[in-house]
This record gives structure tokens, C-alpha cells and sequence, in this order.
């Protein structure tokens, strides 16, 4: 049986990459699912970042952060620091804060408190 995939369009003037994860954490405890990617996007005519989520038996990890990041040294640099910590890297992306686009690295954790 295939996975089911949906979208969720979150609104381009949240205020913080931290309000971001909240509500994408929000999102895979009450499916469950899994995050797979943020991009730019539309929806209704307005900007908007475009959620796609995995439909799960369970979700895989309790905790998202979301990175901005801006050239590819800050890139490798985020992905090693994160890692170090014992997060999984899961996608890069973009994303609407505040109506200004961000590049963004995501990673997923394990562990106590990391249910939203």
C-alpha cells in the first residue's frame, strides 16, 4: 500500500523559524506523520511555505529544529554542529518568516521533552 502524502500551507507572516516547528510538530503528532519537505509557495493567490508530510504509524522523531542558514559553509558548518548533537539531518528548504523567504536546514531529534 502506497503512503499517503499531504500538503499543509502555513502562512508566510509567521513570526519565527521556532513558530514553524511548533506547528510542523503539531502537525506529525496529530496524523501521525513525517515531515519530507518546506519549499516556497502559493496558496489562495497569497505566498505561503508548503508543507509535505508522510503519512506514519508513528511519528519518527519528537522534535524538529529548523536552521537558517545562508552560503554552503554555513551549511556544512550547521550540519556538523547538529549532528555532533546526535540530530538526524532531514532536508534542506525554504521557508516564509515574517513575509521574507529563508533557506532553511531541517533536523530531527530523539529523547525526553521532544514531543511538542
Amino acid at each position: 500500500m502506497a503512503t499517503e502524502q499531504y500538503v499543509v500551507n502555513f502562512p508566510a507572516n509567521l513570526g519565527s523559524l521556532e513558530e514553524l516547528e511548533r506547528r510542523c510538530q503539531i502537525e506529525q503528532v496529530n496524523r501521525p506523520a513525517n515531515i519530507k519537505s518546506l519549499a516556497l509557495g502559493t496558496s489562495n493567490g497569497e505566498n505561503a511555505t508548503i508543507g509535505v508530510f508522510e503519512g506514519a504509524s508513528s511519528v519518527q522523531f519528537g522534535r524538529l529544529t529548523f536552521v537558517e542558514y545562508k552560503t554552503d559553509v554555513d551549511e556544512q558548518s550547521l550540519k556538523a554542529v547538529h549532528q555532533s548533537k546526535g540530530d538526524d539531518f532531514l532536508f534542506k528548504g525554504a521557508a516564509y518568516i515574517q513575509n521574507n523567504s529563508v533557506t532553511l536546514l531541517a533536523f530531527g531529534g530523539h529523547g525526553p521533552g521532544d514531543r511538542p
